[in-house]
């Protein structure tokens, strides 16, 4: 009687699925303090519980969209700044530019397509920014997916 009764305090239990383990087989959760789990609830390459990484992963995440909200203002900034020196080219090189007053200034009269052309690379460097960020919320929200199987 007494092997049976040390034998299941050598037992734990999984707080997720219940099932009973030994203590070197399980694992506590570093952030939370909970466990320990079982083999099947540890998240390969991670030493947090499911809940904790669902966590830090979702908060990733909303890091991840509010940056994107901000380069798509950037974006639209860019793009306005190209059709504005667009603007300022195409009408001096029509003959408009004596009806224009901003071609006091002649460095923006002289230098629209350069600084246009600038504002059109620029954008074009923020699109792929912007893929990459996207790339890298969906490659995150694919992982809190696969989660979803670990609780």
């Amino acid at each position: 009687m007494t092997k049976m009764k040390e034998k299941k305090a050598d037992l734990l239990e999984c707080p997720i699925c219940g099932t009973y383990l030994r203590r070197n087989e399980g694992f506590t959760c570093p952030k939370c303090k909970r466990g320990p789990f079982c083999r099947t609830h540890r998240v390969p390459g991670e030493r947090m519980c499911p809940g904790c990484v669902l966590e830090v992963r979702s908060r990733e995440i909303t890091a991840l969209k509010g940056q994107e909200k901000s380069i798509k203002g950037f974006s639209l900034f860019l793009q306005f700044f190209f059709l504005l020196f667009a603007i300022i080219f195409i009408a001096k090189n029509v003959g408009f530019e004596e009806y224009m007053d901003i071609y006091i200034i002649d460095i923006l009269a002289g230098y629209s397509l350069y600084i246009g052309l600038l504002a059109l690379l620029g954008s074009l460097f923020i699109y792929l920014i912007l893929r990459s960020q996207r790339s890298k919320i969906k490659t995150l929200e694919s992982k809190i997916n696969e989660l979803k199987f670990f609780r």
